[in-house]
């Protein structure tokens, strides 16, 4: 369930008051699990007091980070019932637009579903790292 969740098209927040609305959206009395790619799986949800304390380390972060008039890193199922977002280290996106020929993974996820070990996920679906495809690619070689 998560997978299909995860996969599916997503909206992207491009101005900073757009993510201040989406914060403001996420209801804390439902069950929502914080996942950081290489960190752990998630064991259960967050509690209301965690999840706003996510949040505002979260939102400090991005400003941190990226210290820019647009947000651009944040990706939502639904930006008026949000059920996962995914957020984007600034610093290290990649081609996030999957342009690379690889999958880009968000550092974080924030779900209402309970999370899959994404890093194993994008492993299995790319198969070839995005480099040696590239490589055989450009000697006409199949892949």
């Amino acid at each position: 369930m998560f997978l299909q969740t995860y996969t599916d098209r997503m909206s992207g927040v491009l101005r900073w008051p757009q993510l201040d609305k989406l914060w403001q959206r996420l209801d804390a009395s439902e069950d929502w699990y914080w996942y950081e790619i290489g960190a752990d799986l998630p064991g259960r949800p967050l509690d209301s007091r965690a999840l706003q304390q996510a949040i505002r380390h979260m939102d400090a972060f991005l400003h941190q980070e990226h210290d820019v008039d647009y947000c651009g890193v944040v990706y939502a199922d639904d930006l008026n019932d949000p059920g996962i977002m995914k957020i984007y280290h600034p610093k290290k996106m990649g081609a996030s637009c999957g342009s690379s020929g690889s999958t880009v993974l968000p550092k974080w996820t924030l779900s209402r579903q309970l999370p899959i070990d994404l890093v194993e996920w994008a492993l299995e679906k790319d198969q070839k790292p995005a480099w040696w495809k590239h490589m055989l690619k450009a000697r006409n070689v199949g892949i």
